[in-house]
Order: structure tokens, then C-alpha cells, then sequence
């Protein structure tokens, strides 16, 4: 008999606490090894194996209360880098000398959509919370509930054996400027990320998954091994100021122009410069570049976003006014360099590529949603 969707996330929420009331957490904290794919660079452009970016020894914290999550890099017993995520606010962080620190704006859908426990905290007090039909997958029954987390729908799939949440779906869209993967990922649009849990155990008073595994459109893209589980250790935030009007209030990467540089990139600090003649040469992040013919002008690459796109279609209008774009020329398929495909297409323009860097184009302008 199927129960109402706010009886099973009460029924869920009872089997996560094992002594002590998740519905009442005030943070978690986890060590454990993390493990992160590159799926923007790789010699095979859509499908596995990808290069391993990084394996790093973390201390991932999540504050309830707050809404921030803190991840620390740990290196020899020290922290090496800091990451903090709000829901809410933008963060400037600052650290010791040599301490590596981001600063990051934070839209939704909220990292707690990506937590066990957030996710069904974050069910129980959703206004459009449903109970899907049931599901199979991998010969596992499954309940799904269903809902909201601002305007991205979440999925929740609860094995209707141990009555545990297996997997929790989400669609998100990465176009914050100051989230560096944005500028990769912003083309293709609606994403779907999936994490899976397994390997539960009792730790700390709670039911906690030892193995987290996130998927983005179907490919392994994060494997997080937990070693240690804290539960309400107080999150250390004392570096940080939430504050979003301090000149890091997220922004879409659509209004990323030729003159303005992308946080966290690479960055030659170049002028846009004719150096040859008929030759317009764009540094940015991501080099691109304007070559007038005899019959129109070509663009060499289209980085960073169609909002970016259309500065450089500008910039080639205002150099060699009445000629038109005649070509764009793509020279390889890694997301940041091509993130900016879609406004070529949309105006009709030409666009070439290497045979085996198209599968990833057509992804990108194939993409749901995309800006």
C-alpha cells in the first residue's frame, strides 16, 4: 500500500536517526577521499574513461542552520584550499598566507539537493512535495518523491526494501561567474546530476552512506569515499563574510565580454591587438580570434559563452564594418573553448570542426535550456 508522499519522508527521516534526530542536525561533518573526473577535457569527447582532475584527502562540512557547506583540501594534516557554498549569499573568503581561497556566488539549485540528509530535509518542507509512480532500476524497487528546489525539479528515489534514499536527481544549470566549471559547463544547459549512495552504516547517532557517487548526464563526474562522520561539530565560518553586495553577487557568465576577465582563468593580461595585418587577436581566458578575407571574416574559437560570443561578433562588426562572418573554425571540443558555439548557429553562421570534436557541438546545441 503506497503512503502519502509527507508519511514517507517522516518514515525516512526516522530510519536515518539512529540515536540521534536528523530532522534536528545542526551540521555533519565528513573525512574522506574524494575523487573528481574531468568531463569538459578528454581524448575521447563523450565517453569514459576521462582523466582523473583530482584525488584529494577532504573535510567536507554541512551547516543546516546556515545553509553554507565548507570543503577543505588536506594535504600532510593541513588544509590547503577552502571552498564555501551558500544558498543564500556570495562569500568572500580569506586565509593564512599560502592558504589557497575561492571566492564563490552560489545559485540554486542548493547544495543540500546533493546531501542525504539535506535532501530529505529540504522534501519535508517543500509546498509541491508529490510521490511519483514507483520505479526499477538494477532490479531494485524503488519509491520516488518529487519536488522543487527553486525552479529545479528534484527526484528522490527511496529503496522500498531498507526504506533509504538510493539516488537523488536533480536538474541544475551552471551559470554562476564566479563558479569557474559555469564557464564549462554554462553550454549545455538543463544538466541532470544524480547521486548515488551506498555502503550505509550507523555512524555518530545517525544512518549515513559511506560512498557518494555524482553523475552529470549519465557520466561518473565525483566518487567521495567517507572514512569519519561528526555530527553538529561546529563549521568554522569565521573567515568568511556573507555578504552579497560586496562585488561578488553571482552573475550570469552570459555578460562576460571581450574586456572583462573570468575569475579563476587563465589570463595572458593582453589588449585586443591587430598583429597582423586583417588579423584581430581576443587573449581573455580563452584565445580567440577575427581574420578578415577576401569574402568575409572568419572567428578562430568561440570560448566562454554565447553572451561572450556575441561581444566578439561586435567587436568583428565595429573593426570591419558591412563584412560579413562568413566561418567560425573550432580547434578542439573541451568545454571552455566551445561554450560559445550557440550563438554562431543561432545566426546562421558556418561552423567547422574536427570530426571527432562535432559529437561534442551537437551536444551543446542540442542542449536543453541552453542560454
Amino acid at each position: 500500500m503506497r503512503v502519502p508522499a509527507r508519511e514517507l519522508v517522516d518514515e525516512v527521516l526516522r530510519n536515518l536517526s539512529a540515536g540521534i534526530d536528523v530532522e534536528t542536525l545542526h551540521s555533519l561533518e565528513l573525512e574522506g577521499r574524494e575523487t573528481i573526473m574531468d568531463l569538459v577535457e578528454n581524448d575521447h569527447p563523450l565517453a569514459a574513461p576521462f582523466y582523473v582532475r583530482s584525488s584529494d584527502d577532504v573535510r567536507r562540512g554541512w551547516d543546516y542552520d546556515r545553509r553554507i557547506q565548507r570543503l577543505d583540501v588536506v594535504k600532510a594534516n593541513e588544509v590547503t584550499a577552502t571552498t564555501l557554498l551558500t544558498v543564500d549569499h556570495s562569500v568572500t573568503l580569506t586565509g593564512p598566507a599560502g592558504h589557497r581561497t575561492r571566492t564563490i556566488g552560489i545559485s540554486p539549485p542548493s547544495w543540500m539537493s546533493r546531501d542525504a540528509v539535506g535532501a530529505l530535509r529540504l522534501a519535508k518542507g517543500a509546498s509541491d512535495l508529490q510521490l511519483a509512480p514507483d520505479a526499477t532500476e538494477r532490479g531494485t524497487s524503488y519509491h520516488v518523491l518529487t519536488f522543487h528546489d527553486g525552479r529545479y525539479p528534484v527526484r528522490v528515489y527511496i529503496d522500498a526494501g531498507t526504506m533509504l534514499p538510493s539516488a537523488i536527481e536533480a536538474t541544475i544549470a551552471l551559470d554562476d561567474q564566479h563558479v569557474a566549471e559555469s564557464i564549462a559547463w554554462n553550454a549545455m544547459g538543463d544538466i541532470r546530476e544524480r547521486m548515488e549512495f551506498i555502503n550505509w552504516s550507523f555512524e555518530s547517532g545517525i544512518r549515513y552512506p559511506l560512498q557518494q557517487d555524482e553523475f552529470r548526464n549519465g557520466d561518473l563526474y565525483r566518487s567521495f569515499t567517507v572514512r569519519k562522520v561528526r555530527v553538529n561539530a561546529a563549521l568554522e565560518v569565521a573567515d568568511a563574510r556573507l555578504n552579497a553586495d560586496e562585488g561578488v553577487a553571482p552573475s550570469s557568465v552570459q555578460a562576460f565580454r571581450i574586456d572583462r576577465r573570468v575569475p579563476g582563468g587563465p589570463y595572458p593580461d593582453k589588449p585586443v591587438a591587430e598583429i597582423a595585418p586583417g588579423i584581430i587577436q581576443i587573449p581573455n581566458s580563452w584565445f580567440s580570434a577575427i581574420v578578415r578575407q577576401d569574402d568575409g571574416l572568419v572567428i578562430l574559437d568561440a570560448p566562454i559563452s554565447a553572451g561572450y560570443s556575441k561581444s566578439v561578433i561586435a567587436e568583428a562588426e565595429r573593426r570591419f564594418p558591412g563584412i560579413p562572418i562568413k566561418a567560425l573554425i573550432t580547434s578542439t571540443g573541451f568545454f571552455w573553448h566551445v561554450a560559445g558555439v550557440r550563438e554562431y548557429a543561432a545566426r546562421g553562421i558556418k561552423i567547422y570542426a574536427e570530426a571527432r570534436n562535432i559529437p561534442v557541438l551537437e551536444r551543446m546545441l542540442r542542449a536543453p535550456q541552453c542560454p
